[in-house]
């Protein structure tokens, strides 16, 4: 059975002792929101980074992706509702994402964690930007205020470099309000609207 998708069924194999320790995969709608996987398994796939980063999925993200995200259907996952998100609690949200077949809109939130350091290559940073190059579901992203003007130099033009190598990235709505962005920046969002395979509906820059 095919248990990562898009990926061919004979890529590798993984032998399991004891046998016992093996569980059986919950059946596949299709649609991308697999039977008994709270929000497509995504859930599952955040709680396993939560763990491999060491900061422990947070109670509340988990509670909110299995009663709201899952029985209400919704699409959109709103990062900026959880507060006190720490750099590694993000990192490791933004890894389960990267793969992610659930949420199609994504609201972040102030990047550095409130810290106003702006480290190079912060691990948070470079999980979002692998996001970026590998996400294929998530159209609409909200991104008002969220990066600080300390940081913002570095981060926009490796955004938009990511964004403009991902051939499979539907993203069509983008809010940028109340970010810094320099000439530089405003270079690379303009080549990756050039490059993007399905041109922008909405974009907003108020106060950029």
């Amino acid at each position: 059975e095919r248990t990562i998708p898009g990926m061919s069924t004979n890529a590798f194999k993984v032998e399991v002792t004891p046998a016992d320790r093996i569980i059986a995969r919950p059946a596949s709608s299709g649609d991308g929101d697999d039977e008994g996987l709270p929000c497509g398994g995504f859930a599952s796939m955040y709680s396993a980074y939560a763990s491999y980063t060491g900061c422990g999925a947070l109670p509340e993200v988990m509670w909110h992706l299995e009663h709201v995200s899952l029985k209400q259907s919704n699409k959109m996952l709103d990062l900026r509702q959880f507060d006190g998100l720490q750099p590694q609690d993000l990192q490791a949200l933004f890894m389960a994402l990267k793969n992610n077949t659930y949420f199609t809109c994504l609201v972040l939130p102030d990047l550095l964690c409130g810290s106003g350091k702006a480290e190079k290559g912060a691990p948070q940073i470079e999980a979002l930007l692998e996001l970026f190059r590998c996400n294929a579901t998530i159209y609409a992203i909200d991104m008002r205020g969220s990066v600080p003007k300390q940081a913002a130099g570095d981060f926009w033009p490796a955004m938009f470099s990511a964004l403009s190598s991902n051939t499979k990235s539907p993203l069509t709505v983008l809010n940028l309000s109340n970010n810094a962005l320099d000439h530089t920046s405003a270079q690379a969002l303009a080549s990756w609207i050039q490059l993007t395979q399905h041109g922008l509906v909405e974009l907003h820059v108020v106060d950029c």
